[in-house]
């Protein structure tokens, strides 16, 4: 399952499972369901199940996709990473941006499997065992670090130092007393 994503003229493409139109049961529908909320916020997506009508070239329409866009998402799973074009689509993405600053490559998971080669060095995030709306909130949120490029905190750290509980029995002499040697 393909998808392309725009906001701010970000683009992203997400794949999941199998060959195209040939997903296994519940790949699609993660597809679907990214490609939904990312759309819900304000993004252009482009979603294979959605945009590759009859008549179109898919293979093109996929090469296009991978070729084209800002971001891809791969929705990771098992399927997809034994998938052929699976490989082939992560690894087009990930040799154009070989040193990662541009962030091309977003892998997502949608169940717990173990990432591959080159694609283990790629920050991730997952979205599996999470109730729907922190799914929602935590895919937008991870999407939106991924385009800023950092994910600094809204508000001042704490003081990195505990205070004590209790004050000191007595106060130190200030300046020191000096050496009498």
């Amino acid at each position: 399952m393909m998808v392309s994503m725009s906001k701010l003229g970000q683009v992203v493409v997400v794949r999941v499972g199998g060959r195209a139109f040939r997903t296994s049961r519940g790949r699609r529908e993660w597809a679907e369901w990214v490609a939904w909320q990312l759309e819900d916020a304000g993004y252009r997506v482009l979603i294979q199940a959605w945009d590759f009508v009859p008549g179109s070239d898919w293979m093109l329409g996929m090469q296009q996709g991978v070729s084209h866009p800002r971001r891809m998402i791969a929705l990771l799973s098992d399927s997809y990473l034994r998938s052929v074009y699976g490989r082939q689509e992560w690894r087009a993405v990930l040799a154009a941006d070989a040193d990662g600053f541009s962030r091309k490559l977003l892998p997502v998971r949608i169940e717990d499997c173990e990432r591959p080669g080159m694609l283990r060095t790629v920050v991730d995030f997952d979205i599996y065992d999470l109730a729907p709306e922190a799914t929602r909130d935590h895919l937008l949120r991870q999407v939106g670090h991924s385009l800023s490029g950092r994910v600094k905190l809204t508000t001042a750290p704490e003081f990195p130092v505990r205070h004590r509980s209790t004050p000191p029995i007595a106060e130190p002499a200030f300046p020191p007393p000096a050496d009498s040697n």
